[in-house]
């Protein structure tokens, strides 16, 4: 098969919000995917982005013109999607102005008197840039998994916390301060994640925002905390480790830089950085949360799809455990931490977090199967995207080869209806003798199933 004619490339890593830190991101590779699908089929014109993450694939997919189903297994994506996609979208509602009344409305004096002196010592070392002082801090701060130099009314927050394990903890408040503040955030950013977070929730009880507001602001807070958190490549699945004998050089900078962030104002800053590339509400895009094996009910009266789009993940790494923060602060439920060796993990892990089939050496071909069969069921063409490993032998071992992936691809569309492309500038194009084998580097292919 020749080369597809590409045509003029954009930019389009400037056009769309990331809002976190995301593993796998498409950023790099975004203005070739986008080019791709539009070239794949003139006939395309509703797209299902099936994992949606971050959303940035919908959102320039939906810059182009198409109309967007953004699924995802998790609830935090399903958020960035909405907010990005414009999904009940209401244009009379200034999101600026509610700034005042959150500013108005955020009360947490007493959880500042509830986490002194601690936060008044934090505020000083961020002030003085002391990255000592606030290593010590942070290693003293009690937590619920961490309760030593708790006083009294500390223990009993912890104390109701415990009796509500699951329930969502708006009426307590004090998840993130009392779970993450002195590890991933400081506790003056804790506490302040926390106020936001319950403020969001307040506005929309009352009806002074709706879904699509609530998404934005949720949006906005969850990128604040992707900024500040302090952890290394600013995901969540563990807080930098402070021990005895440890370099601490690089650790001290990031700290001051990190607690120094101010969580409101990065808050503020991000709504704007949505509201310029958020969609209008005369687009009828649509989002919701779904696993693979629940989707085909999900969909049934929502869109007919033209064409799928999957970025599944592939190595044995689930991404619940990188995000599982966003997931809490979304939720706002008060988690039951995963114990391992009789102690809390160094992540401080909820113990019901989501398991995708896709990161299992032995699900992973059934779950392909099911989303190959997916598209195949709904008459919509496919396009994978699929990330080669260099070695397979590291924590980057894919849990389906590309051979695999493709054998699975040919029993439901054929092989003449499946076209492999290596994923640079160049669009190198192979006939699937040609990837036989399987340590082809890291490169990146795009998989197209055309459904005849």
């Amino acid at each position: 098969m020749q080369n597809k004619d590409l045509g003029e490339i954009q930019n389009w890593e400037s056009m769309v919000f990331r809002p976190i830190q995301y593993l796998g991101v498409k950023l790099r590779t975004l203005e070739l995917i986008i080019k791709y699908i539009e070239n794949a089929s003139s006939s395309h014109h509703t797209i299902w982005d099936i994992f949606t993450g971050t959303s940035v694939v919908a959102q320039a997919l939906a810059r182009t013109g198409y109309n967007l189903i953004a699924s995802d297994a998790m609830e935090y994506s399903v958020v960035f999607a909405s907010a990005l996609l414009g999904v009940e979208r209401n244009e009379d509602i200034d999101i600026s102005a509610i700034f005042s009344e959150i500013d108005s409305v955020i009360n947490y004096n007493a959880t500042i008197n509830l986490w002194e002196p601690w936060i008044s010592e934090e505020l000083e070392a961020v002030h003085q840039k002391n990255p000592d002082k606030l290593i010590k801090i942070s290693q003293e701060i009690p937590q619920y998994w961490r309760p030593k130099n708790a006083r009294e009314p500390i223990i009993n927050l912890f104390n109701e916390l415990s009796a509500s394990i699951g329930n969502t903890g708006y009426s307590i408040g004090s998840i993130v301060s009392a779970f993450y503040g002195g590890t991933y955030f400081g506790i003056s950013q804790a506490i302040e994640i926390d106020s936001i977070r319950i403020t969001i929730q307040s506005l929309y009880n009352k009806g002074t925002i709706g879904n699509w507001e609530k998404n934005v602001l949720l949006t906005a807070l969850l990128s604040a905390t992707s900024d500040s958190v302090f952890s290394a490549g600013k995901h969540f699945a563990q807080a930098h480790r402070i021990r005895p004998g440890k370099d601490l050089t690089f650790i001290k900078s990031r700290i001051i830089q990190d607690r120094g962030i101010n969580i409101r104002q990065h808050f503020k800053n991000k709504v704007n950085e949505i509201l310029k590339c958020a969609r209008p509400s005369n687009e009828t895009h649509v989002a919701f949360r779904a696993k693979i094996e629940d989707v085909p009910t999900e969909l049934f009266g929502k869109k007919k799809a033209d064409l799928i789009y999957a970025d599944p993940p592939y190595t044995a790494q689930q991404y619940s455990r990188f995000y599982h923060i966003p997931e809490t602060i979304v939720n706002y439920q008060i988690p039951r931490l995963q114990i391992h060796r009789g102690k809390v993990t160094r992540g401080i892990y909820p113990d019901n977090r989501y398991k995708s089939r896709f990161c299992s050496k032995r699900q992973a071909p059934a779950a392909f199967k099911d989303l190959i069969f997916l598209s195949k069921h709904n008459k919509s063409d496919l396009v994978i995207s699929y990330s080669g490993s260099k070695t397979g032998k590291t924590g980057n071992e894919r849990m389906i080869s590309l051979a695999g992936l493709l054998k699975l691809c040919n029993e439901y569309f054929g092989s003449r209806n499946i076209t492999v492309s290596e994923l640079d500038h160049d669009y190198r194009q192979f006939n699937q003798s040609d990837l036989a084998v399987d340590d082809r580097g890291d490169k990146e292919f795009l998989i197209y199933c055309e459904c005849t």
